[in-house]
């Protein structure tokens, strides 16, 4: 018998697992250093997670900070990162110079995609426009 979050999750849909994808493109964040700021993407992420309930897997944020030194390569400054979640993952995109942001949570747990909203708002400021897709799959 399966044990842990995924086990109960079986265990609740009778062997089905139900899950969904949110999906939050921010843009005119007032404050682009905000979007730089490996401290500020980490809070947001742990804030996010424990609002929507799920759990962190221990030492699996990490963050890549753009561009990356390649040869040829031109592209724009951001910064990626993202965790693994018990539940699935969360992650996101950064372009600070265009002041937006991607952020995708993915669950085969359902989740309130709303309450993650209300963090993105608290922690980037409530002027930011936030556009989402919730897809349950």
């Amino acid at each position: 018998m399966l044990k842990g979050a995924v086990g109960q999750l079986l265990r609740e849909k009778k062997g089905f697992l139900r899950g969904q994808t949110a999906c939050y493109s921010i843009s005119d964040v007032k404050d682009q250093h905000l979007l730089s700021d490996e401290g500020v993407l980490r809070l947001l992420i742990e804030r996010i997670v424990e609002a929507i309930d799920m759990t962190l897997v221990p030492d699996s944020m990490k963050f890549w900070h753009f561009p990356i030194p390649l040869k040829g390569y031109r592209g724009e400054y951001g910064v990626s990162g993202g965790a693994i979640l018990v539940e699935s993952h969360i992650y996101l995109h950064t372009w600070p110079e265009r002041r937006f942001m991607r952020l995708e949570i993915s669950s085969c747990k359902q989740f309130n995609w709303a309450e993650a909203l209300e963090v993105i708002r608290n922690i980037l400021g409530r002027k930011c426009k936030i556009r989402t897709t919730n897809t349950e799959w």
